[in-house]
Formats: structure tokens, C-alpha cells, sequence
């Protein structure tokens, strides 16, 4: 059952449109003014939104962008109930990102079929979602899986029929090998099915919940678990320096958090040459939990950074594909993320969890 949100100050126009929407069978939730509909919608995710403009406390267009604006509901379909006399506020709201809007009075066959069609919409999107190629991921793919599981045929092709040829050494190259290929296409999988839930997850509250919803009991057991994994696949044990990591438990999924460190960590190693440190500390203060990554490798642009710093990833940056996905993890779980970096100075990042 799809839930409606409607916003309508003037009792007797909501009272009617909650009828005509319970004849067809929607969940209806309503909200006398924009203050109210706001506080409804943040605790119980609508599937579309019908809001008047001009109300007491916020205003249409007040309400509309703070729903745009909150974590998981960019993509939830937004209809204005307007006057006929107040066109310059519905050409405003259509430029905030207003989906739709419903010209009062309107009959119920209007109301019906607009709800519809911006549902099936909706629909339509999430299903593009899921089925579109996308050039950033079929790159990933084509990368981090297809070559690296053709080398693993490769590889293991020849080991199999020369094994007796090889001496131990020359065995467990090829073995470490063989391991360092699996690590590729692991962190390319792993990051695939986070970047398709992230997308899912401005249309399907279900995903977007087990994106942020769960625990991470034991976090200092598995960032160091994770450290160890990592230098391991870049053969760079003797570069990971670890200061004291305390017990704690943090307030989101375990496989959101590994994705978070794992690609993180990853990109320290990749950008840093090898026997130059990698540092990882991590700190309890007060109720947050702060982790700092430091590499001396070749830093980022002052460009990409301040982005990184001060916008929500919407796609791909500049083929960022890791650095998106831990943005849109970290904004979506209200989580921090600061990156100090200059170009041949190395970079620090400082992620601060609530």
C-alpha cells in the first residue's frame, strides 16, 4: 500500500482529499501545516507528497526543500496544491524541483491520475536504476573483474601445468599473485553492489534502511582485520603503522563500515609508494568515534578535495568511483569525513562516527 503525505492548512480541502484517497486505498498521513508535514515525513517515509504553498510555519516551497535536502528522499515525488491566482509560486516550486502540480479546485479524477502517473514515474526511475548501464561501473568492471579474472585463468593455468617445474619460491609467487587478482575483484564487487544500493536507496526505503540501520559491535577487531587484508594485497606489511585502536561499537552495518575502511585504506596504499607509511589511529571522543588514515603518497588536487570536503557526491567524480561511494555512505549514515591533502604532500583523512 503506497503512503501519501498531504499537506493542506485549510481543514476542509484536506479532509477531502484524505477521503478521496482512502477510497482508493492509500495510506494516508496528513498535516495541517508545513512545520507538521516536515516532522511526519522525516518519521515515516512517504511514497509521494501533495503539499499546499501558502501556509502557517513553513511554506510549500520551505517544506520542499528541506525534504529534498534530507538524506534518502530526493526521489520522493513532490506534488504543489495551488491556487490558480498564484502561477509565479508554481513556476518557483517547478524550479526547486517540484515534480507536479494540482490547480485547486480539481476533480478527484485528476487528483487520481497525477498521483499515478508520478508513482509509476518513480517507478520507472528505480527501475532505470537498476538496468541502465553505467559507464563508471561497466569501467569497473571491465577493470577490476573481467582482466584480473582473466589473469586468474591465466595464472592458474600455468601453475597447473607446470607445477612440477616450479621451485617454492617461484610457487608462492604465483600464489600471492593469484590472491592480489581475487583481492581486486573482491573490493570491484564489493563496491558495485554498494554503489547499486546507494541508488536504490533514493526510491526503496528498505534498502536505505540497511544502508544505516545496524551495529558494528566489535570495530576494533575488524579495522584491524581490515589493515591487515589490505596491506597484504599490496604486499606492504612492513609500511602500516597502527597506534592504539580502542573497543567500540559503532551505530552502523558492518558491511557499510568495511566498505568505508576498505576503500579508504585501499586508495592510501595505491596513491603511496611502497615503503612509505601508512598510519592508523583512532580515537574515542566523547560519544564519537574517530578514525584518522594517513598515507605520504601524491596527495589530491585542491579541486577534487574541496569537493570531496564540501559537496554530496551525486555521481561519479572525475571517475572517483571508491571516493562516491564512501561520500554517499558517509552522508547517508550522517556520518563524517574530512581530507586534508596537498599534491606531493600526501593526504590525511579524518572520519568522525557518531
Amino acid at each position: 500500500m503506497k503512503k501519501v503525505l498531504v499537506i493542506e492548512d485549510d481543514v476542509n480541502i484536506r479532509e477531502s482529499i484524505v477521503e478521496l484517497l482512502e477510497m482508493k486505498e492509500y495510506d494516508v498521513m496528513e498535516a495541517e501545516d508545513g512545520d507538521q508535514g516536515v516532522e511526519m515525513a522525516k518519521l515515516n517515509r512517504p511514497d509521494i507528497i501533495l503539499c499546499d504553498i501558502m501556509m502557517p510555519g513553513k511554506n510549500g516551497h520551505e517544506v520542499l526543500a528541506v525534504i529534498r535536502n534530507e538524506k534518502g528522499y530526493s526521489n520522493v515525488p513532490f506534488v504543489f496544491l495551488t491556487a490558480l491566482s498564484q502561477k509565479e509560486d508554481i513556476r518557483a516550486g517547478m524550479n526547486l524541483g517540484a515534480d507536479d502540480y494540482l490547480t485547486k479546485p480539481f476533480k478527484a479524477r485528476e487528483l487520481y491520475a497525477t498521483i499515478e502517473t508520478r508513482l509509476a514515474k518513480q517507478a520507472e526511475r528505480a527501475e532505470e536504476s537498476t538496468s541502465a548501464p553505467d559507464p563508471f561501473q561497466q569501467r569497473v568492471i571491465n577493470e577490476n573483474i573481467v582482466a584480473p579474472i582473466q589473469g586468474l585463468k591465466s595464472s592458474s593455468a600455468t601453475l597447473l601445468e607446470y607445477f612440477n617445474d616450479y621451485a617454492k619460491d617461484e610457487i608462492a609467487t604465483f600464489i600471492q599473485k593469484l590472491n592480489a587478482s581475487l583481492g581486486r575483484v573482491e573490493r570491484a564487487t564489493r563496491n558495485l553492489v554498494a554503489a547499486q544500493a546507494i541508488e536504490l536507496s533514493n526510491y526503496d526505503e528498505k534498502t536505505m534502511n540497511g544502508l544505516i540501520t545496524g551495529v558494528t559491535s566489535d570495530g576494533c577487531r575488524l579495522i584491524k582485520s581490515i589493515i591487515q587484508e589490505t596491506a597484504t594485497n599490496w604486499d606492504r606489511l612492513e609500511d602500516i603503522f597502527v597506534k592504539d585502536i580502542p573497543e567500540h561499537t559503532l551505530n552502523l552495518p558492518e558491511n557499510t563500515f568495511r566498505t568505508i575502511m576498505s576503500e579508504l585504506l585501499f586508495n592510501a596504499f595505491k596513491y603511496s609508494d611502497k615503503g612509505t607509511l601508512v598510519t592508523v589511529e583512532a580515537a574515542c571522543d566523547n560519544d564519537r568515534f574517530v578514525i584518522t588514515i594517513k598515507d605520504n603518497g601524491i596527495g589530491m588536487d585542491t579541486a577534487l578535495r574541496d569537493k570531496l570536503n564540501n559537496e554530496e557526491l551525486l555521481h561519479p567524480l572525475e571517475g572517483k568511483y571508491g571516493l562516491y561511494i564512501v561520500k554517499s555512505l558517509i552522508n547517508r549514515t550522517g556520518n563524517e569525513m574530512k581530507i586534508e591533502s596537498e599534491k606531493e604532500k600526501g593526504t590525511l583523512i579524518i572520519l568522525t562516527f557518531q
